[in-house]
């Protein structure tokens, strides 16, 4: 019997994990205390999500950047349960701007729990929507996004609150690059394609400010914003990717007897620093940054190359502080120095 018990517990637990994590990205679970806002022809709607314990709205304030408002008493407010509020429920109406505000739940002991900026507020995190029949909604705690079909009084989805980013990866002289990664996304979000033999790439996300990162062999990785994704709507971004292999500089004067790698100098160093590396023979060879824990952090380089004498720069300006790994990597043999990033 007691063994039955347990082995209840597992499945139980078993089956909530899988829920979970089916359901977390099929239809985000909202886990901000505000999880959808929106605009009606008389005021505002808010949608409130509330996981912790069992109370009311009696001492919860809501505030804005020019104004407060308290709520009616007696409002009931359960764990786990979708509510939403209208100006009614509150002791008197509230000021908010709907091209862009900054609303704020505010506990009865005083604490703003969840401040949302939007629309062209400082810091804001969606755009503000556009009309009525469009809100802001809530992935879960990471990110809002827009939906032009708003769920009020139940969990959030994706249906129409998906837009689409494409746009051409070239390098510097317009030439297509085949076979870049492109990835778009955001904290514990994220999407990624290759760009096809013209270039050319395609992507769904949701209708959110997403970051994107382009990587492709023997180019220098380029981050950037998407800037706003709208639903149902296709922006176009192209991006240019600069040659990594313009970093190494090539000497043939005389050709090396033995392959090695000097010290990179300088080393510590901030931002930039050089490595040279020689090849006695015409090989393959394999060139990157890796961490301590041998994950790759950059490739520099993969391809053939001839004996000669090879002088790398390498730009970490964009990676923190810590000890990272130069190595050249032949069919015959790996080499590598460890060198100090300190900012």
């Amino acid at each position: 019997m007691r063994n039955r018990k347990r082995m209840h517990r597992v499945v139980l637990l078993l089956s909530l994990m899988f829920s979970w994590v089916t359901f977390s990205y099929s239809n985000p679970l909202p886990m901000e205390y505000i999880s959808e806002l929106g605009f009606s022809d008389s005021g505002f709607i808010i949608e409130l999500y509330r996981y912790d314990t069992d109370t009311t709205f009696t001492g919860w304030l809501l505030s804005t950047k020019t104004d407060t408002a308290a709520f009616k008493t007696g409002i009931p407010w359960d764990a786990n349960e979708y509510v939403v509020v209208t100006t009614d429920d509150l002791v008197h109406p509230l000021v908010l701007r709907n091209q862009g505000d900054v609303i704020s739940l505010i506990s009865p002991e005083g604490y703003a729990v969840l401040e949302l900026a939007f629309g062209d507020a400082e810091y804001a995190r969606c755009a503000a929507p556009r009309g009525v029949g469009e809100s802001i909604s809530s992935y879960s705690t990471y990110f809002y996004y827009l939906d032009s079909s708003p769920t009020f009084g139940s969990v959030n989805d994706s249906v129409n609150a998906m837009g689409s980013i494409e746009g051409m990866v070239t390098d510097t002289t317009g030439t297509p690059i085949i076979g870049a990664t492109v990835h778009i996304g955001q904290i514990m979000f994220g999407r990624e394609t290759v760009t096809d033999s013209t270039g050319f790439f395609h992507l769904q996300t949701y209708a959110a400010r997403m970051n994107m990162r382009i990587s492709a062999e023997n180019f220098i990785d380029q981050s950037r914003s998407t800037g706003q994704i709208w639903p149902d709507s296709t922006i176009t971004i192209n991006i240019q990717l600069e040659s990594s292999i313009s970093d190494i500089k090539t000497e043939r004067m005389q050709i090396p007897n033995l392959f090695r790698i000097e010290p990179n100098y300088p080393n510590p160093f901030n931002a930039e620093t050089r490595f040279t590396y020689y090849l006695p023979e015409k090989t393959y060879v394999t060139v990157g940054i890796f961490d301590l824990q041998g994950r790759l952090v950059e490739r520099i380089f993969r391809g053939e190359q001839a004996a000669a004498r090879y002088d790398v720069a390498w730009n970490a300006n964009n990676l923190s502080s810590g000890v990272y790994i130069f190595r050249v990597t032949t069919p015959k043999q790996v080499l590598q120095r460890k060198c100090t990033l300190i900012k």
